[in-house]
This record gives structure tokens, C-alpha cells and sequence, in this order.
């Protein structure tokens, strides 16, 4: 989708029976007003706005299409609630299917906001086909991710960054691996659990040689996510040797919650 711009019939029918499912599950809760948000894959979709004409006939939920901005803005918010800041500088690391967002602020201000076309879904569709990546496609990752973040990072090296904050599914679930590896038991609560980057390069390497049977084995790996968890290390990795930073730390509350 991400990579042709275009919704295809079966991820339509896909969407619209789970938004069936989500909806009807909120009513029956006695949920009055349900709010729907599309991200990166409904937005730069061609056929974007017919899907959402779809949901809104058949589900009867109206959903707004927020631009990148806007998704860094409500992350930083979810984060700033729930991590209590005070008055350190946090750089914020979403990485989302179609899209990644850069972000820091302090618990007063929202200082820097980007968003790339750097998702894990994206990546993947853009550089990998098959497994074990192959050396010359794991380059091109690497390159594509250090183009396109430069400016950035140009920008954010001027400020006064205390640490490192990642949100979201991928990030969370590289949490999980790196859990499982250094205790051997799994990640019951992502909130707040820190890793370094060396617990990250490492785990780096080992997605970047494991073919599809070996990443099935892999402890704490969501088997959805598998084809995106190595374009997240690959862009989280990148970000943190950029910035010159040796931690990670989890926020599990994002764009939702804000």
C-alpha cells in the first residue's frame, strides 16, 4: 500500500470489518461518540478518501486524516503526560507503519517535530525481499535512513537533548527481545523499561542474519511484526549513534492517548 499509494480491495474489506468490530465492541460498553484518526497509509493513499467515505457509511464513524505534524504533536503530548519530564529535553522516537516521527520538548514546550517516511512498513516494502537480508539490501536501509534523517539531526544536535524516549509497537516490541535476552522472562510492563545501545546493536545483527525460520524462534518477537522490526532497529539505531546516545527508554501511550 505503502509503496504503490494505493488501498487495495482486500486491505479495504480487512479494515472495514475490524472498524466494524472495534465500533461495535465500544457500543455495547455504552460508549456514546467514537473517534476515528487515519495516519500516513490512509493519507498518501489515491483511494484514501473513498475508504474513509466507505467507514463512515457502513460503520458510521467519521475519521479524520491528521498530517505528520499533527501525529508528532499528539505523541508528544501522550508522552509528556505520562513520562513527567520536569525539565529535562527529551528526544521522542515513534516509528509507525508508514511513517516515523522526530520529536523533542520538555514538559513545557514542544520543540522539534518531523516526520519522515521512514516506517517500519515502508521500509520493509521498499528494501527487503527475503530473508536472510541480504548484505547489499541492509546497506541500502542503512543509507536511505541516514539521508533522510540528516537535517535533522543537524537540528536536533543544537539542543540541550537529556535522553531518549521510543513509542509505539515496534520500539515496544524491540523492548520485548532485548527482555527476554538479557532475564530469559518476557516484558509484562514496556512502561518505562530502559536498554542500551548495545543491547540494540546486537540484536541489530541478529535480525539482520536470521532467515524467516530462525526470526519465528526468536524469543518475545511478535510474529506481526517480523517484517518490520529490523527497519525499526536499523532507523532507532542510526538516530541514537547520530545523537551520540547510549539509552532507550520505553513509552507505551502515543498518539492515542494523546
Amino acid at each position: 500500500t505503502l509503496k504503490t499509494g494505493f488501498l487495495s480491495k482486500e486491505k479495504i474489506e480487512r479494515a472495514v470489518d475490524v472498524i466494524k468490530q472495534f465500533a461495535q465492541l465500544a457500543r455495547n460498553r455504552g460508549v456514546y461518540r467514537v473517534f476515528g484518526v487515519a495516519t500516513a497509509a490512509v493519507r498518501e493513499a489515491s483511494n484514501g478518501g473513498e475508504f474513509l467515505d466507505r467507514v463512515q457509511r457502513e460503520c458510521g464513524i467519521k475519521v479524520r486524516t491528521v498530517t505528520g505534524d499533527e501525529e508528532g504533536r499528539l505523541i508528544y503530548l501522550a508522552v509528556r503526560h505520562f513520562m513527567h519530564l520536569g525539565g529535562r529535553t527529551a528526544f521522542i522516537l515513534d516509528v509507525g507503519g508508514g511513517s516515523a516521527e522526530l520529536i523533542a520538548g520538555n514538559e513545557r514546550e514542544l520543540k522539534f517535530n518531523r516526520s519522515h517516511k521512514l516506517g517500519g512498513a515502508r521500509l520493509k516494502d521498499l528494501f527487503i525481499t527475503k530473508y536472510p537480508v541480504p548484505k547489499s539490501d541492509h546497506a541500502r536501509i542503512h543509507r536511505h535512513i541516514a539521508d533522510s534523517i540528516a537535517p535533522s539531526i543537524e537540528e536536533l544536535r543544537s539542543l540541550p537533548i537529556d535522553e531518549v524516549i521510543g513509542t509505539s509497537g515496534t520500539i515496544i516490541n524491540l523492548g520485548s527481545v532485548i527482555k527476554e535476552r538479557r532475564d530469559d522472562e518476557p516484558l509484562t510492563n514496556p512502561a518505562g523499561f530502559t536498554f542500551t545501545i548495545e543491547e540494540l546493536e546486537v540484536l541489530h545483527k541478529s535480525l539482520a542474519k536470521a532467515d524467516e525460520r530462525e526470526m519465528e524462534d526468536i524469543k518475545g518477537l511478535d510474529p506481526e511484526r517480523k517484517d518490520i522490526l529490523l527497519p525499526g532497529a536499523c532507523l532507532l539505531l542510526e538516530i541514537l549513534q547520530r545523537l551520540k546516545k547510549e539509552r532507550v527508554t520505553i513509552c507505551d501511550r502515543a498518539i492515542r492517548e494523546g
